[in-house]
């Protein structure tokens, strides 16, 4: 799931990845992830959107945020970074 992303954003020059990565971190709180990204809340809920549209998921879904959550903890444990 989070490869899509990493494709996405290479190909488009954006930062879904990251940003979905702080969102979950933040606990998907929308003023503590903007304010870490630099970025105004309107932004941030355009590229959650977008997120969701990509990947089909449903990011309210407990159980998916779980999974995603641990995926961006092992992509910074291996790679350093999202």
């Amino acid at each position: 799931m989070l490869r899509r992303l990493q494709e996405y954003d290479q190909a488009h020059s954006t930062a879904l990845l990251h940003t979905l990565c702080v969102y979950l971190l933040q606990e998907q709180n929308l003023h503590a992830t903007a304010r870490q990204l630099f970025i105004h809340r309107n932004t941030l809920v355009y590229r959650l959107q977008r997120i969701r549209t990509l990947l089909q998921l449903d990011l309210d879904d407990a159980a998916v945020r779980n999974v995603l959550r641990t995926g961006c903890i092992l992509l910074e444990y291996y790679q350093g970074a999202f």
